[in-house]
């Protein structure tokens, strides 16, 4: 993360440099934008280390899933590998986040291509299947929740690459630690995080010079509604939108980029640096604020307790709580009193584009 953020602050000031000596910025602001991904999916792999990161779910096949991601794969691996298949025709879906599931997929082809290495001969074989998996077969020392007997869809990826030895497996999943290089990020532990979040369980099997066998138990969705999640990289800008919106947050830099990006929407802004200032400004206003952008963790006043106070005064009023946890884990600090929808931190302009395009289409 230093590393990233080093990059981030160097180009920031050569920008800045740039523009003072009237030179182009476009090369540096591009490389800010691109470390700040970078940092923001750092964070998202931290969180779902912690079983805290937010999930976009829907009904996904993992059989089709891993032949999607074939041609990256064979980009990934050296050519001394082979890749062997043997992937269910037939496969149950599952209820998971795509994006986490192709990163779970990426993160076990990286790892056993790394310990076959590039000198000799190796294999690589990905297999999906379903079975009926009991206690025995989901009993996971990396993982204290008990999961319930059933089906289970059963992703496992071996290599006869090096193995690794007891000392070894007791830490692979333990963040940043790694038998490469340094600096390589999270890898194994957010695998760990996102199959516990997802409510599977992981098995390895491992020796020295033997190879290595994962094993990830996912169970089988409920439902076979197929719920398609599609992502549109273009921003769609509101029209005829004019909205008074109180952005409150502790943290001047994020309230003063946030009123920017609304700014860019042709919307009016107020600012509040807690919930006690932002139920004054409110007071204060109430008759020209639209909608409330909230920070969940403050100072003087948290967001829970202003939601509480602003919907006293404005029952009908929108409040939106913005913050680094997936929404599922704020909605569960929330009693009676329920905010009108999450924005998970970074959010971009396009977020606060829908935001206000949903709230338009609610009338």
């Amino acid at each position: 993360m230093n590393n990233i953020l080093a990059a981030i602050m160097g180009n920031a000031e050569l920008a800045q440099f740039n523009a003072l000596d009237g030179l182009p910025v476009q090369q540096e602001l591009k490389n800010i934008i691109g470390g700040s991904a970078r940092a923001a999916d750092l964070c998202k792999q931290m969180l779902a280390y912690s079983g805290q990161g937010m999930f976009v779910k829907s009904e996904v096949n993992i059989t089709t899933l891993v032949e999607k991601e074939l041609q990256l794969i064979d980009i990934s691996i050296s050519k001394n590998i082979s890749l062997k298949l043997e992937l269910s025709n037939v496969l149950p879906s599952v209820c998971a986040d795509k994006t986490q599931m192709q990163q779970i997929i990426m993160n076990l082809v990286t790892n056993a291509a790394e310990s076959i290495g590039e000198e000799k001969q190796g294999d690589i074989t990905i297999m999906t299947t379903a079975i009926q998996a009991d206690s025995k077969a989901l009993a996971c020392p990396y993982i204290d929740a008990i999961r319930e007997p059933g089906e289970y869809v059963l992703l496992e990826v071996t290599d006869n690459g090096c193995g690794m030895d007891k000392a070894t497996m007791g830490k692979i999943f333990d963040p940043f630690f790694t038998t490469k290089f340094t600096g390589r990020g999270l890898g194994m532990s957010a695998v760990l995080g996102i199959v516990r979040a997802h409510d599977g369980t992981i098995q390895i099997d491992s020796k020295p010079g033997r190879g290595t066998c994962f094993k990830i138990l996912l169970p089988v969705s409920a439902s076979d509604d197929v719920d398609q999640v599609t992502a549109d990289d273009k921003t769609v800008r509101p029209h005829n939108l004019s909205r008074t919106i109180l952005v409150v947050d502790d943290e001047m830099m994020v309230r003063k980029v946030v009123e920017r990006l609304l700014g860019r929407l042709g919307c009016k802004v107020m600012l509040a640096a807690d919930g006690k200032e932002a139920v004054d400004v409110f007071r204060r206003h109430r008759q020209e604020i639209d909608v409330v952008l909230l920070d969940m963790t403050m100072p003087v006043m948290g967001g829970k307790e202003a939601l509480k106070q602003l919907r006293d005064l404005d029952a009908s009023l929108p409040v939106f709580i913005c913050s680094g946890y997936r929404h599922e884990s704020v909605a569960d600090m929330f009693d009676e009193v329920q905010p009108s929808g999450f924005l998970q931190k970074p959010f971009s302009l396009n977020v606060l584009s829908e935001m206000l395009m949903d709230l338009a289409n609610r009338g």
